[in-house]
């Protein structure tokens, strides 16, 4: 079975990013290279997501320590907002695995049985539906159909006490 795996690899608090009484930022984003995040807010029920793809993760984050220096959000308001980062990887059923090599705009695919996907996408959808709650992405929100003829194993990784899979298969002919 084909498989994409989520490699959220690494993950921080986002209170790191302000100053106890909101006046400055502590230190600089910890993330750095190109590749997936993932921007959770657990403090509210149904927790709310957004994600996305840089081609500069450090400088994507910067954008967002600037905010929170601006807003003055001291570290006690971030501290049920998580940045999760890595890679995203391809296993074609033969288990020759391959990882994205590009996280460019417009360049994020992954090719399965002869059918392409944008797999900023799949990593959007695939999370809205394997975790629910919310995501405030307004781009690459729409559904997308498994065409492959096959079904596609779909798995997230993330670093807690230890690390931590979830999985599912994205039946062919179904959407996410």
């Amino acid at each position: 079975m084909d498989h994409i795996k989520f490699n959220l690899r690494n993950a921080c608090c986002l209170d790191c990013f302000a100053a106890p009484d909101g006046g400055g930022t502590v230190i600089g984003p910890p993330m750095s290279g190109e590749g997936i995040y993932m921007i959770i807010n657990q403090g509210y029920e149904p927790a709310n997501r957004y994600m996305g793809i840089s081609t500069d993760l450090y400088s994507r984050f910067k954008q967002r320590e600037a905010v929170i220096f601006e807003l003055g959000i001291p570290q006690s308001g971030l501290k049920d907002i998580y940045a999760l980062w890595g890679d995203v990887s391809y296993i074609p059923a033969d288990d020759n695995e391959e990882f994205a090599t590009s996280y460019a705009s417009g360049e994020t695919t992954i090719t399965i049985q002869d059918c392409t996907y944008d797999f900023e996408q799949v990593f959007i959808r695939a999370a809205l539906s394997m975790f629910g709650g919310s995501i405030t992405n307004t781009a690459k929100t729409d559904p997308v159909v498994n065409q492959s003829g096959c079904d596609i194993q779909i798995t997230f990784g993330w670093p807690e006490d230890e690390w931590v899979e979830k999985t599912d298969v994205w039946k062919s002919g179904t959407q996410l």
